[in-house]
């Protein structure tokens, strides 16, 4: 009976850690290069950009513009974080 709990727990185990590895891999996959990342911060030089309209232009307004131009979530939240 040891025997069948180790096997079942084993591959309980096994098919957890696949699940938590797969969306990984999936983002990355699909993330752009790093050529597209350069020619996007030079075309955003001189602009003021203003993601969320409070307090004006800051710097996590550009992370926050970054994360969604290239469909991502950006958990940035200023003061340095």
């Amino acid at each position: 009976m040891k025997e069948k709990q180790r096997k079942i727990m084993g591959l309980i185990i096994s098919f957890g850690m696949i699940i938590t590895i797969m969306p990984q891999t999936i983002w990355a996959s699909d993330a752009g290069t790093r050529e597209d990342a350069v020619k996007w911060a030079y075309a955003q030089e001189g602009k003021f950009l203003d993601y969320d309209k409070v307090y004006g232009a800051q710097c996590v307004d550009l992370v926050h513009y970054y994360y969604a131009y290239f469909g991502k979530a950006s958990y940035a939240t200023g003061n340095g974080c």
